[in-house]
């Protein structure tokens, strides 16, 4: 089981490995600090626990496999080569970890980065990291508003790719996606899914206050890739403009949601069951990965659904006490 300390120090974060290393979430990013936000339970199983499910969506894994495919290509453009690739320079054995089982959507993967390629070759800008974890503390962020307690809580982000364009720095996020009827990229819509995203806030928050990887330049955004990942090939660029109330505001989400984590860890630690959220079992984008264990009808068949849909280093049953 995961080491349950959330103190100060960086040692004590460690993300969730993915197959080949390359990419992956952060130890303490968004999603996890979006999950406690959201349920407990969420955040107890996938982020405490480690219980995630063995089976991955084919357009989630195809955009795993292009996010590969384009860090590799970025890697080697970059100013200071990144640790993961020195210690994985080969992006055929990362493609083949990370999608083992599933050589079409390999070759689907080469075939949209091949695209992608040609399109961005004729850009001038410049990348400055790619895949690269940045860190600060929620004392550097908030400020003097911050809690004496929490100063030194880190919060971390990994972001596909910072670059350079005329002078300025930009965070840019390569977003895979279907197409509309139309054959092209769904019309963009300035306060469409990213007009509120935390991801967005939380990771302009932390490379804007954290001097571990010096970005030399005024940072002045997030940028959103789309690609689409069906034929014929299609790809936009927009740079995104967060509502400065939500982006002041966001600093206050990640103070209760690191305080929120402490609080959680105790509460198991003593014996405790994290408050299920069923609210939040059916969003925006489909059902929870957790949904066919919190609808299980005994404790019997929820132990059949963790064992036969989930991996773990050590499947337990969820506790029974209040």
């Amino acid at each position: 089981m995961l080491d349950s300390s959330l103190g100060a120090s960086p040692s004590k974060l460690s993300a969730r490995p993915s197959t080949s290393g390359v990419s992956g979430s952060s130890a303490r990013g968004s999603h996890r600090l979006a999950a406690v936000l959201t349920c407990e339970r969420l955040w107890a199983l996938r982020y405490h626990m480690y219980i995630r499910p063995k089976a991955q969506k084919s357009y989630q894994l195809l955009g795993t496999l292009v996010h590969t495919i384009l860090a590799y290509w970025f890697a080697e453009k970059v100013d200071v080569t990144p640790d993961w690739y020195v210690e994985k320079p080969d992006v055929e054995t990362a493609l083949l970890e990370d999608g083992k089982g599933y050589p079409d959507l390999i070759r689907q993967a080469k075939e949209i980065g091949e695209w992608c390629k040609r399109r961005y070759a004729a850009e001038h800008w410049h990348p400055l990291y790619v895949e690269e974890e940045f860190r600060s503390t929620l004392g550097r962020i908030v400020g003097d508003a911050c809690p004496p307690d929490l100063r030194d809580e880190v919060i971390t982000c990994r972001n596909d790719l910072v670059v350079v364009w005329n002078g300025e720095a930009w965070i840019v996020d390569h977003k895979t996606q279907r197409g509309a009827n139309s054959g092209r990229l769904a019309k963009w819509k300035e306060d469409g899914d990213f007009g509120l995203s935390f991801q967005v806030f939380q990771n302009l928050h932390i490379c804007r206050n954290q001097d571990e990887l010096p970005i030399k330049y005024p940072l002045r955004g997030f940028a959103i890739n789309r690609i689409k990942r069906t034929l014929p090939y299609d790809g936009d660029r927009h740079a995104l403009r967060p509502p400065e109330l939500a982006y002041n505001d966001s600093k206050l989400m990640m103070v209760e949601a690191v305080r929120r984590e402490a609080a959680v860890t105790k509460k198991i630690e003593a014996g405790g069951k994290p408050t299920p959220n069923y609210a939040a079992c059916e969003g925006r984008y489909g059902k929870c990965d957790y949904f066919n264990v919190c609808a299980a009808r005994s404790k019997d068949q929820q132990a059949r659904v963790l064992a036969g849909e989930f991996s773990a280093p050590e499947l337990v049953q969820l506790p029974t006490q209040a």
